[in-house]
């Protein structure tokens, strides 16, 4: 997580890991509910990303 751009670590910390709407979140960060789920599903992505990319190199993929 620490290599996502903030506003996407924020988003997803929020969101996935501490259960808030996209509304709620959207208050505490700044901006708008819809631009909070674009950095959320971007953050998730990204995160995806990373770590099938991560256990492909170490023989982990499922």
């Amino acid at each position: 997580m620490g290599r996502l751009p903030q506003r996407q670590r924020l988003a997803v910390a929020y969101h996935w890991f501490g259960g808030l709407s996209h509304a709620e979140t959207a208050e505490l960060i700044g901006g708008t509910p819809e631009a909070v789920r674009r950095a959320a599903s971007d953050g998730i992505r990204s995160l995806r990303r990373t770590y099938r990319t991560g256990d492909a190199q170490e023989g982990g993929a499922r």
